[in-house]
């Protein structure tokens, strides 16, 4: 039971860590372009406080595939957010944002490892808190979802990633289902539900890009650029 564990953990690593790496082609679009024109630095910002309040629970609770995983995380998601910073217009707005998702992540480190000592009563703290960061970090891409209603059109969501994030979601449910840590598994079983609703969409609002796809049998490479279609915040 412990190697399946293991292994599907693995698998779960290695899934999220190519879902990590789809931020580079919103980087890239936004460097061939010198713009970031719709794209939203909150999933960047989500995303890496979510990979940093794990990486302090994986920490605690010595879990090294957690701590693997989110230490490349955090580091991908650094780089996104510089690029981001760089080519945006709105400069103050998400210097402020990220201003203070660094204030959090430091009183959250603070707290795990001087304030609160004990690994055991920090690790409720912390797994709790992780599982907040790591809802609001699967739901980001809904913002998109008044678009998607309005429009009756999934352009502004990209099926493969929505897919991708289903995927991840279900695999890390279930590894924390085997090793019984609900501050795993809880929030996965959301991101699995977020991620299925956001596939659904496509089965109601068919992508024309998709369509286009399907109809031509190309091997074009997914449009992830188009994943988060959601105005600055």
């Amino acid at each position: 039971m412990i190697d399946l564990a293991y292994s599907i953990g693995n698998l779960a690593v290695v899934c999220t860590f190519f879902l990590f790496l789809s931020g580079s082609q919103l980087c890239h679009k936004i460097i061939k372009t010198n713009s970031v024109g719709d794209i939203s630095p909150l999933p960047f910002l989500t995303a890496f406080i979510n990979c940093v309040i794990m990486f302090l629970y994986g920490m605690l609770i010595k879990n090294y595939q957690i701590i693997f995983i989110n230490v490349v995380g955090f580091n991908l998601e650094i780089v996104y957010i510089i690029i981001f910073l760089f080519y945006t217009q709105n400069k103050r707005k998400v210097i402020h944002q990220i201003i203070f998702i660094t204030v959090i992540t430091i009183t959250v480190g603070f707290y795990a490892f001087v304030y609160e000592p004990d690994p055991t009563i920090s690790s409720k703290y912390i797994g709790f808190l992780g599982c907040i960061a790591s809802v609001i970090m699967f739901g980001s891409p809904l913002t998109s979802l008044r678009n998607v209603m309005i429009s009756k059109s999934t352009e502004s969501l990209s099926f493969y990633l929505c897919l991708a994030n289903f995927s991840c979601s279900f695999l890390w449910s279930v590894y924390g289902i085997m090793l019984s840590d609900k501050f795993i598994y809880i929030p996965n079983i959301i991101g699995s539900l977020l991620g299925f609703a956001q596939v659904s969409l496509f089965a109601k609002f068919p992508s024309q890009s998709l369509n286009t796809r399907s109809k031509l049998k190309t091997d074009e490479p997914a449009l992830w650029s188009k994943t988060f279609g959601v105005k600055e915040v």
